[in-house]
């Protein structure tokens, strides 16, 4: 799902999709809009963040995305996930 919003407006678009090599091949049910999603995740350091994820393709959401060591889900469920940000 892709969201864009600001402090007196939300608006939501979800999708679906199927992976196809690195892209993901995206179609949003309700716009009819179609698009190739490539995504790229690296190592960064910028402003305290570990990790970078790029997304080109999509007119949808951010291009860039941040992330930290220690945020990994390893098939925790979001419960597990979210008491042990909460315990640090």
């Amino acid at each position: 799902m892709f969201a864009d919003q600001n402090h007196w407006r939300l608006e939501l678009e979800r999708f679906r999709y199927e992976a196809k090599g690195d892209a993901v091949q995206a179609i949003f049910p309700l716009s009819g809009d179609r698009e190739s999603i490539t995504a790229k995740a690296t190592r960064c350091d910028e402003a305290d963040w570990d990790f970078c994820l790029e997304v080109s393709g999509s007119k949808h959401g951010v291009t860039r995305y941040y992330s930290r060591l220690g945020w990994e889900r390893h098939d925790r469920s979001v419960e597990q996930f979210v008491n042990e940000l909460q315990a640090r």
